[in-house]
């Protein structure tokens, strides 16, 4: 569990004739790889000098390339290691029983899989094109499905060493979860390396609870799978809705999730000029393409909930029923905690705790863990979007206008005379529920739709969300990118009154102006094979579509687009900037801006033709 050894980026790849380990040294990049043939073994010795001189890292090791070195290291054929691959991947038969099956050797290996670290779990290939790797790659299924010939052989061996760099390229990017994970395994004397936040709040809460009993608490024998909301006497929402939820009786479908029931299912509750919905995850507003601004005596802010589901669940005194009040009291050391470390600029405690915390409201929902509960995730979430409702109602009274609120947070919009009022229904809101706020302004406001917005706060900044997110690169999880240059031209335009053409035409770098796209079972252009993970930017002369191989049917958006599986070294003159220029302005009708910038208008949702910028 140690940084001090020097750090080696390391994968496999099985044909039915070849088997290759490769490795990558990150200080220089330098690699050395090892291959099998029928008439070539394995270097056994200098693979294991290797592994005991490196800190390894790789992706899906632990499910995949640990047990198949393992099989390797036994003396498996090429043969037989190709029928354990196919096993291991095309029937997802799990490694510990194939080591029931196949001779292995045991091996001590230091290493960190990178797959559960980022969220959403997505293939090598799609992070490494959202981190805008120098190259993507991918070969044809079938090569790994036929004897190779030499050169084909090669092939695989270039196609390892760049799958190699996309993992260094990934492990780089996300090197600060890394080495909280160092820090967090050291502190509690347990490998949390190749952890995703969940696993980790498992582990540390499973430590916690453990010291409080006096023993390893499990998960329940059985939980309910039908049951009731029981509504908090702290909830005083004056709305229909109540009696609709006190009746309702959710279910649980087969993999253990809450079902919405038919009455809520979709249910519109009206307050103000506003329709929001409830959800499972979350309430939602509904409002679409309309623009906000703050100015001649109108405010515009955001407030979102202080650690909302943490302090739900202590707000409610929620615990599993079969561990009890220990939960609680463990569950409330770890928030005081994380409180006084974020007051104390304590941030690798307070980074540790806030792992812990949410993640330990996710187990509610998972039917793995120790504190699935099923009825308690219920009692947090539709507890948190009441308790929204009942913020909304009490504004809205008050003469002032939420125009948005999602999840665990609301945009006001008010008369700057009833600023006063503001923060005493904020306050109010507070003192019934024992949540706290957090106060953002804004300038503006833009928003295709709930999940899909910008805005612009007092300092400049811009906070997004959904199709006008941060680019892939400084968020992982997010969309794969698209025209992001676009996004860039928008926001331009309206904070600066940029024209789109400027912005666009003097951007010289290629990668904002790329779309990357998951095309299953493969892509091909012009008979030429892309791979699954493809990306692409609009030509001038960029003829037809790129196609599924499999069928031959047009991958959507990419008519006109100019397959990029390499980056190039100086920036194309093809680029079809009409096409870009095209999407900025679809963007302004998506927002609600239907006609060019008018300062005049102080918000939107008009019907004005567009006027042609350009």
């Amino acid at each position: 569990m140690s940084s001090d050894k020097p750090q080696a980026v390391w994968d496999t790849e099985c044909g039915p004739n070849y088997w290759l380990i490769k490795f990558m040294r990150l200080s220089d990049n330098v690699m050395a790889e090892f291959e099998q043939l029928e008439d070539k073994p394995l270097d056994y010795k200098k693979i294991r000098e290797i592994i005991n001189k490196y800190e390894l890292i790789d992706f899906n090791g632990i499910k995949y390339d640990v047990p198949m070195l393992q099989f390797a290291l036994a003396g498996a054929t090429n043969t037989r290691l190709k029928e354990i691959s196919d096993k291991l991947i095309v029937e997802h038969t799990p490694e510990w029983k194939l080591k029931g099956e196949y001779k292995t050797v045991p091996l001590n290996i230091d290493h960190i899989d990178l797959i559960d670290l980022p969220r959403g779990k997505d293939s090598l290939k799609t992070y490494a094109g959202r981190l805008h790797v120098e190259e993507l790659q991918d070969l044809p299924e079938e090569m790994f499905n036929r004897v190779l010939t030499r050169d084909e052989m090669n092939a695989v061996a270039t196609y390892c060493g760049k799958d190699l760099k996309a993992t260094a390229l990934l492990y780089n990017h996300i090197l600060p979860q890394i080495d909280l994970r160092r820090t967090m395994s050291k502190r509690y004397n347990t490998d949390l390396r190749s952890k995703s936040d969940a696993q980790i709040a498992e582990i540390i809460l499973t430590l916690n609870l453990t010291k409080e009993l006096g023993y390893k608490p499990c998960k329940a024998l059985t939980v309910e799978k039908e049951f009731k909301y029981d509504i908090p006497e702290f909830i005083t929402l004056d709305h229909e809705v109540l009696d609709i939820i006190s009746g309702c009786n959710f279910t649980l479908d087969k993999l253990g999730h809450i079902v919405m029931p038919p009455e809520l299912d979709n249910y519109e509750i009206k307050i103000g000029k506003s329709i929001y919905r409830l959800g499972i995850g979350g309430l939602h507003s509904s409002e679409s393409s309309v623009w906000y601004k703050a100015e001649d005596g109108w405010g515009l802010a955001d407030h979102d909930v202080t650690g909302y589901y943490p302090a739900t669940i202590l707000r409610c005194g929620i615990s599993p029923k079969h561990i009890g009040p220990a939960f609680l009291k463990v569950f409330k050391t770890s928030v005081d905690e994380r409180t006084v470390a974020k007051s104390t600029n304590d941030t690798e405690v307070a980074d540790t705790l806030k792992i812990v915390n949410n993640g330990s409201f996710g187990k509610l929902s998972s039917k793995y863990s120790i504190l699935y509960e099923p009825k308690l995730m219920l009692q947090v979430t539709l507890t948190g979007q009441l308790l929204l409702l009942m913020q909304i109602n009490s504004l809205e009274e008050h003469g002032l206008q939420v125009v948005s609120a999602n999840t665990d947070g609301i945009v006001v919009r008010y008369p700057l005379s009833l600023e006063t009022v503001l923060t005493r229904c904020i306050k109010e809101w507070e003192q019934i529920t024992r949540l706290s706020m957090e106060r953002s302004e804004y300038s503006a406001l833009y928003s295709r739709d709930v999940n899909n917005y910008f805005a612009i706060k007092k300092n400049g900044k811009i906070k997004t969300k959904g199709c006008f997110g941060p680019p892939a690169v400084s968020n992982l999880e997010a969309k794969n990118p698209q025209d992001e240059i676009c996004n860039d031209a928008l926001f331009a335009y309206v904070q600066h009154g940029t024209p789109f053409e400027q912005t666009i035409r003097e951007c010289k770098d290629i990668r904002k102006f790329l779309t990357l796209r998951k095309v299953e079972g493969g892509a091909v252009k012009d008979g030429v094979y892309l791979g699954k993970i493809i990306r692409w930017y609009y030509g001038k002369n960029a003829n037809g579509a790129i196609k599924y191989q499999s069928n031959g049917n047009n991958v959507a958006l990419t008519d006109g687009a100019q397959p990029l599986m390499a980056l190039p070294v100086d920036f194309p003159k093809d680029i079809d900037y009409n096409r870009y220029l095209g999407k900025c302005e679809s963007l302004l009708y998506d927002v609600g801006l239907k006609h060019s910038f008018n300062p005049q208008c102080k918000f939107g949702n008009t019907s004005s033709k567009l006027i042609k910028l350009f």
